[in-house]
């Protein structure tokens, strides 16, 4: 994926991605004004417990 924006606003991006990811790897840098964000997918789903209330 690519944009381009101008401006010197705060910028926000949200946007799905097709197969889950391995959150705990995410990596992200910033250089020359170009924002790169590394999200490796993962061999499979984490499972997270939700207790009842």
């Amino acid at each position: 994926m690519l944009w381009t924006e101008f401006g010197s606003n705060d910028i926000y991006r949200r946007f799905q991605v097709p197969n889950p990811i391995d959150v705990d790897k995410v990596t992200a840098t910033l250089e020359n004004g170009i924002s790169k964000i590394n999200a490796p997918e993962t061999l499979k789903p984490k499972e997270i417990k939700a207790a009842a209330a």
